[in-house]
């Protein structure tokens, strides 16, 4: 994970998702989770994440990695939860402000960090 944040790491760390199996993969996705929203929002960091989701995240994974920034009230949730946000407001409507609060916060701050360019966050955006 720190690896990720450095300003030359992140390059160490695509290549190796290029050239890992996918077994390796898998335990760098076990490293990034539950780190996701910080590493977005990281400068260096996006990249990786970014990459990750567009090159080499299995469905499963791209869903688990959309809902984790949906919030700490549905990160329990997370492996019953779909990608799209309408489905889960459907599941969770008592839960909806909260979600959309979550999601304009973090909306505000790709705009203001400018990483609107990053295809998760477009995801992101495009959900709210």
């Amino acid at each position: 994970m720190e690896l990720a944040k450095s300003k030359y790491g992140k390059f160490t760390v695509k290549c190796m998702l290029k050239h890992c199996s996918v077994a390796q993969r898998n335990i760098i996705f076990k490293t990034l989770t539950g780190h996701l929203k910080k590493l977005t929002l990281h400068a260096h960091a996006v990249t990786v994440v970014d990459t990750f989701y567009n090159e080499y995240a299995t469905s499963e994974q791209r869903t688990a990695m959309v809902t984790e920034f949906y919030g700490k009230e549905f990160y329990v949730f997370r492996s019953t939860l779909s990608e799209h946000l309408s489905k889960v407001l459907e599941q969770y409507p008592n839960k909806k402000e909260a979600l959309l609060a979550e999601l304009l916060s973090l909306t505000q701050t790709f705009i203001e960090k400018g990483l609107t360019g990053y295809i998760i966050v477009q995801h992101l955006m495009l959900q709210y």
